[in-house]
């Protein structure tokens, strides 16, 4: 196992420049009609910045956000910029547990209307959290397949994960303690850093311990598709429905030499492999609260391919409709 983007300490106040700068550079964009931040930076070096802006309903941007930020800037903007046009914002806020958002500038919205039954948020809470929870897993076995491991990306993606389970009622077991770890390696990660050895332990028992994690709470839980039989993830990751939750590979390996190549290493690995994901999914009817949600998230991700193509939809990376 091989391990590359280590997070580097940037200091709070380059934060708050990049975020004054790229807020002046949005709010003059036409149609743009307010920026947020989501959520707080915690721990710079590791945290990245969330932005989100809102378009009109009939704006059009094709300006690049990301285009000639420095090296350090790009650091901070670690995926790109949220955005989306204010019909499908206020539907997405009702529809997601997005709650921290900090108004950068423009106009402030109210959280969507109607508010949600408790049975509907218990449905649209787990719904999301078995997603993100499948994402997390399709990730881990790419990563796992090519023995290499963005440490920036890991740190990120895991903290999140204690929302998915406090979703799913989950408070207690030895995915949380693994997930509990990470978060306290962030608290003291400057200080001190887990070796390589302490990093490839963690992720090999990470993997282990989601896997079981998943297999088992698809036996309670239902994850819910439309009625296809496959879904193309990524160019190179498809999900099918199955039984119980397993992955095949097809692709070779290639030496553990070239891994000093980093992300170059990994790129060309994906490449050449493909992986097929099997999921537990039963044709239960759809609930309706689910398929509102699936189906602004479709065209929230069919607005941005037209309109807004070098902005994020506030999706996971799943397409189940």
């Amino acid at each position: 196992m091989n391990f590359i983007d280590y997070p580097r300490f940037v200091p709070y106040r380059c934060y708050e420049a990049a975020r004054a700068e790229m807020t002046e550079k949005l709010r003059r964009q036409p149609g743009v009609k307010a920026i947020f931040q989501i959520g707080s930076i915690r721990h710079p070096g590791i945290s990245d910045l969330d932005l989100e802006v809102v378009f009109e309903d009939t704006a059009e941007c094709r300006m690049n956000p990301l285009a000639h930020l420095s090296k350090s800037e790009r650091y901070i903007f670690s995926h790109g910029l949220y955005g989306t046009k204010i019909s499908h914002f206020l539907k997405a806020r009702r529809l997601s547990f997005f709650h921290n958002y900090v108004p950068l500038w423009g106009e402030k919205y109210p959280a969507g209307e109607p508010a949600l039954t408790d049975e509907e948020t218990k449905i649209l809470k787990t719904q999301i959290a078995l997603e993100y929870l499948l994402k997390m897993y399709v990730n881990t076995v790419v990563d796992s397949a090519y023995r290499l491991i963005k440490v920036r990306a890991l740190l990120l993606q895991t903290k999140a994960l204690l929302y998915d389970l406090e979703f799913l009622d989950v408070t207690s077991g030895r995915l949380m303690d693994l997930i509990k770890t990470v978060v306290s390696w962030r608290d003291q990660w400057f200080e001190k850093t887990p070796n390589p050895g302490t990093l490839r332990s963690w992720h090999d028992r990470f993997f282990e311990e989601l896997t079981v994690f998943l297999r088992d709470i698809f036996r309670s839980r239902t994850l819910f598709f439309s009625p296809k039989k496959e879904y193309r993830m990524t160019k190179n990751v498809v999900l099918f429905r199955a039984q119980e939750l397993k992955y095949f590979r097809r692709g070779p390996t290639f030496p553990p030499q070239l891994s000093r190549l980093g992300k170059k290493y990994f790129n060309l690995q994906h490449r050449f492999n493909t992986f097929r994901i099997g999921v537990p999914a039963e044709e239960h009817p759809i609930p309706s609260i689910v398929e509102q949600m699936l189906l602004l998230n479709k065209s929230m991700r069919e607005h941005h391919r037209d309109r807004l193509p070098f902005f994020q939809p506030l999706t996971s990376s799943l397409i189940l409709l």
